[in-house]
């Protein structure tokens, strides 16, 4: 290696959770030299990968699911009104349960008590009135969620969160070497650069840490030309793991989580698609595709892992699930940014993820 970048802070990754942890370390450290370093092939893939849809994290506590909520709108609204560079509007959340994953409405149900959170429960008559187009052959039953903020250019959303941090000083390095983590010299390098920072770096790429790899699973996400006949909704079906949006512009998305123990070859997965979509919505019948990316991520199980310290070193890790991302990012960078003492917050006992959002919620 032949050169060596410093800075206080470094924040490693291409995608929404680098560049928000970049501008609100910005934000609230003033007087820190930080440097956002992207790195390997264009990012443009992981950036179309993410859905923009701000949805309910069960996984998390009544009060802390309902606080990230209510916050990553807000954050989201926030930012949309001082530029119109991305995306930003409001459809509602239908939260789809059928067959085994009946059971899980009713405790999900009840994570919203106590919350500012609209919702409600959707008859049969009104899903035959209201989403007739939801095949009523089945035994499902419908939670709304009213007001559910929708981001559909997250490309442009990242290019606006990395804009803002390098007007408050952040400098972006891109390169196209492989970076690596050397835990050893607690550095990160390339075969030309190394990377220190003399107080912490941030990671947000999940494979230069080996030991996420067993929390790992396959997804799949396909883009359809516009579907006239669906309504102006986000749709998660909790039996077959697929968030289903639909952009202004028209575009439909399903974003679906792969089991472990199933084939995972693409058409595979692509076929499997298309039978729960014509199983869901008879009526529209054919489902075109128009684009498919295939990525893995966190298991959505272990979210209150995905943040964390590398022991013995300066490490800090945001592995957050991809269906997860624009909900977790947009909250806990803040958060993470106004921490004072990092080292010693990282060093209680229980979730960091947990612990970030209770700082935010005192009596939680």
């Amino acid at each position: 290696m032949s050169k060596i970048v410093e800075a206080d802070i470094i924040v490693e990754g291409n995608g929404l959770t680098a560049v928000t942890l970049a501008y609100f370390l910005s934000k609230n450290n003033k007087n820190k030299e930080i440097v956002l370093l992207e790195h390997g092939n264009p990012p443009l893939k992981h950036q179309l990968f993410i859905p923009g849809v701000i949805m309910p994290l069960f996984e998390l506590e009544n009060k802390l699911m309902n606080y990230v909520l209510e916050k990553s709108s807000d954050v989201l609204v926030d930012f949309h009104a001082i530029t119109d560079y991305f995306d930003a509007y409001r459809h509602p959340l239908i939260l789809l349960y059928r067959n085994e994953a009946l059971s899980q409405q009713r405790k999900h149900l009840k994570k919203f008590e106590d919350s500012l959170t609209k919702h409600s429960m959707i008859s049969r008559s009104d899903i035959i009135e209201y989403y007739p187009l939801i095949n009523c052959d089945l035994n499902v039953s419908l939670l709304e969620i009213k007001d559910s903020w929708i981001s559909s250019q997250i490309p442009n959303l990242i290019t606006f969160f990395r804009n803002s941090a390098e007007e408050n000083g952040v400098k972006t390095i891109k390169s196209s070497e492989e970076i690596k983590l050397d835990l050893d010299h607690k550095t990160l390098f390339s075969p030309t650069i190394e990377y220190k920072s003399s107080e912490y770096t941030c990671l947000t790429t999940i494979d230069l840490v080996p030991f996420f790899s067993d929390k790992i699973v396959q997804t799949i996400m396909i883009t359809t030309p516009i579907i006239e006949q669906f309504p102006k909704i986000s749709l998660h079906d909790y039996y077959s793991k697929s968030l289903m949006w639909l952009e202004e512009a028209g575009y439909f998305h399903i974003y679906q989580t792969l089991n472990n123990d199933i084939d995972t070859n693409k058409q595979t997965a692509i076929d499997r698609i298309k039978e729960i979509f014509n199983h869901l919505f008879p009526s529209i019948g054919y489902l075109p595709i128009l684009d498919i990316f295939m990525d893995k991520t966190v298991d959505q199980k272990y979210l209150l892992e995905t943040m964390g310290k590398i022991r013995n070193t300066q490490f800090y890790y945001f592995f957050f699930p991809t269906q997860a991302e624009l909900t977790l990012s947009l909250v806990i960078s803040e958060l993470f940014s106004k921490v004072k003492n990092i080292e010693e917050f990282y060093s209680q006992n229980g979730s960091i993820l947990v612990k970030i959002l209770e700082s935010a919620i005192p009596d939680s």
